[in-house]
């Protein structure tokens, strides 16, 4: 197969939610690139039992990974993709890497997990990471770990959002009472710490995600999970919205950060200097918090504000959606980036990956 004629791009990712392999996928489509998508998930497709002990006794390895590393090796090997884009901690080996590499592929990493969080390190992915050719991570904190690992090329990218899941439908449950301190995401220990403690000082949380109902002080408050056309919905009817980064992780952002702000919520944001960088200065569209009781305070104080409830939805919807956030301008990132690294020839269909005009949460029956 001529270099003309190979694909430009292949994914390993997961698709459903707000998984971020889907997005990228959707992104290329929408910009007329052809592109393969390997599923994580069929790396899990076994029993309960079975998942779990394959986490525990075999270093958080999926029972499946030689059988899904089989499935991408033969697909590049058969297709030759310029790029194979894995989002996350794949359970794709060195020896997989290598036989990719050899195909002629070009390997990255959005790498949307720390892999030395606590919770999800592993030694295969440690000697993993010296088979991609660059690492594109959401946080700073581990750039320089990532280097010293010895991934080739490491570059700091953002999440984005996408624009198909903001799509607003109400939520069971909540038609009679709009949420007032919306908070979305998993739970951690520390999460629930600040919780906690944000009750205290008045705060009137209501939580939206997994494991909230393992913690004593927080179970109450657990709502479970929603599908993104409902959480949109959560977002724009909530008084205002809590975004906490992940401590384990070492996040400075999160997704919940992107896609909040694009669907068009009041935003209350833990003071980062990532958050700062996309949001700007405190108070041209979000408000920044530095303790749990601080937040309580803003929070309370935005539902007596209306009128600034409303000025901090509008300002932080136009921020995000009318600037390059899309995961659409991620994938351009990521390739302009292989270019100027000089790992992706210049010939690369850049021309459907454009920054669109600003747009809002769109009702289910808009769709």
């Amino acid at each position: 197969m001529g270099a003309e004629q190979r694909p430009l791009l292949a994914i390993a990712g997961q698709r459903g939610i707000t998984n971020v392999g889907e997005s990228f996928e959707r992104a290329a489509l929408q910009a007329g690139i052809d592109c393969g998508f390997f599923d994580i998930a069929m790396s899990w497709r076994a029993p309960k039992l079975l998942r779990a002990l394959s986490w525990r006794l075999r270093d958080r390895l999926p029972p499946r990974a030689a059988a899904f590393e089989q499935r991408v090796v033969d697909g590049v090997e058969q297709t030759r993709p310029r790029l194979l884009l894995i989002t996350g901690i794949a359970p794709l080996r060195k020896p997989a890497l290598a036989r990719i590499r050899r195909a002629g592929t070009l390997i990255a990493n959005f790498l949307t997990d720390d892999p030395w969080n606590p919770g999800l390190h592993s030694a295969w992915f440690d000697a993993a990471l010296t088979g991609y050719d660059v690492v594109f991570s959401p946080r700073r904190a581990n750039l320089d770990q990532l280097a010293g690992a010895g991934v080739p090329h490491v570059h700091y990218l953002p999440f984005g959002y996408d624009p198909e899941l903001l799509v607003a439908n109400p939520a069971e449950g909540f038609e009679s009472t709009d949420p007032e301190h919306l908070f979305v995401g998993g739970c951690d220990a520390d999460r629930a710490a600040f919780v906690a403690r944000f009750l205290a000082a008045g705060g009137r949380p209501t939580l939206i995600g997994g494991y909230w109902e393992r913690f004593a002080q927080t179970r109450a408050l657990a709502r479970g999970g929603r599908v993104p056309s409902q959480i949109v919905w959560l977002t724009c009817a909530a008084v205002c919205c809590v975004i906490l980064v992940r401590r384990a992780n070492r996040d400075g952002h999160v997704m919940r950060s992107l896609e909040a702000g694009a669907a068009g919520g009041a935003l209350l944001v833990e003071d980062t200097q990532e958050h700062r960088d996309i949001f700007g200065a405190d108070g041209d569209c979000v408000r920044y918090f530095d303790s749990p009781e601080r937040a309580a305070q803003l929070a309370l104080a935005i539902g007596r504000d209306p009128l600034e409830r409303q000025r901090l939805m509008r300002a932080v919807r136009q921020l995000i959606s009318g600037n390059p956030h899309r995961y659409q301008d991620r994938l351009r990132s990521i390739l302009t980036t292989l270019q100027a690294d000089g790992l992706l020839p210049p010939d690369a269909p850049l021309a459907g990956l454009r920054h669109s005009a600003p747009s809002g949460p769109r009702s289910e029956q808009q769709i």
